[in-house]
């Protein structure tokens, strides 16, 4: 099969994996990609997320969250999903890579999802899904660590540790810099108020401000602070004023974001409070031994929790179990010695 290459702004993709698409399949991908799931079902998931009655974030996700992801460009791929479903050629590499895959996916199924599908399990090097955290997970960590029902997540993320605070009754208090984000999660939690979807609800305190910003009214408030925070240079969110735009170094990165951000949490956490951190070393950096390294200046470590990614499919048809450290440290005092048997 002849390899065929293609130039975008300033990328190179080579592939044999090619099938152009027509103009009629071009615009029923782009159609598919901007539909968004009925407001009422999306309504019904908020409740099932919140009372218990299922862990789905699918119609969450995509109707809050899709054009912040999709817009999200990952270090390991040459573009985002919102700049190829720019480009009718390189979605036409994706549906090539479909059909030589008739295992992976349905051909009765739409295109657009089968490329959906496509850029989360085999988009790479292409454009790639950046992944969220598990809400099953995050409801057992925050459940298992809550102290005094004020729970901060220093950087927010796609709204899943949002939900899982909500769903358990927890006051959650967050920080995230991306300004769209900020708002997205906001209507979130307008539309679960509006809804009465909850019989008590929590209180909610977003600051559209980085992690090294103090904010006074914390101090000493919080129970737990438990995070996935930046990969350093990983994503880029094309938004706010992340940190890696204003450390250019992995050392100043390390100096300036992630100690001025444990020197916070520090003082917001209440004695006996616990630090929880969701991170991991990369060929490129040893980001968990190193941010563990800066936590123990602060903190008294405890122990490594198991994070559940759960099964994953790849483009093979092969099931992976995808689990992550997170560190557990807590702010030790002498005469509590508040530490999880």
């Amino acid at each position: 099969m002849k390899k065929q290459t293609i130039n975008y702004i300033g990328k190179t993709f080579t592939s044999k994996y090619f099938d152009k698409l027509t103009d009629s399949e071009y615009e029923d991908v782009i159609r598919w990609f901007k539909s968004k799931p009925n407001k009422n079902k999306v309504i019904e998931s908020l409740s099932n997320v919140l009372t218990g009655k299922k862990v789905q974030m699918t119609d969450i996700e995509k109707y809050y969250f899709r054009d912040l992801i999709y817009s999200t460009k990952l270090k390991y791929s040459k573009w985002s999903i919102e700049e190829v479903l720019k480009n009718k050629e390189l979605l036409g590499f994706l549906k090539g890579r479909i059909k030589a895959y008739p295992k992976v996916f349905k051909d009765t199924d739409p295109l657009g999802k089968n490329i959906e599908t496509a850029f989360r399990i085999s988009g790479k090097e292409i454009a790639k899904k950046p992944s969220n955290f598990p809400l099953k997970e995050a409801k057992r960590i925050i459940k298992k660590y809550n102290i005094n029902n004020n729970y901060y997540d220093f950087s927010c993320g796609w709204g899943v540790r949002l939900l899982a605070s909500l769903s358990l009754n927890i006051n959650y208090f967050g920080t995230d810099v991306n300004v769209r984000l900020f708002d997205k999660l906001n209507e979130m939690v307008s539309d679960i108020k509006e809804n009465n979807l909850l019989l008590f609800f929590p209180n909610v305190d977003i600051r559209n401000c980085s992690s090294e910003t103090f904010i006074s009214e914390w101090e000493n408030k919080m129970g737990l602070c438990f995070s996935s925070p930046p990969y350093y240079d990983l994503e880029d969110y094309k938004f706010g004023d992340q940190s890696i735009k204003n450390y250019k170094t992995y050392k100043e990165w390390l100096d300036n974001y992630v100690e001025i951000t444990m020197q916070n949490i520090y003082l917001y956490l209440i004695d006996g409070g616990y630090f929880l951190l969701n991170i991991k070393n990369t060929k490129e950096y040893k980001m968990m031994t190193d941010m563990k390294r800066i936590a123990e200046k602060y903190f008294k470590f405890v122990r490594f929790e198991t994070l559940n990614y759960g099964k994953r499919v790849k483009s093979n048809k092969e099931i992976e179990k995808g689990t992550e450290d997170i560190a557990v440290f807590v702010k030790f005092d002498k005469d509590k010695q508040n530490v999880l048997k």
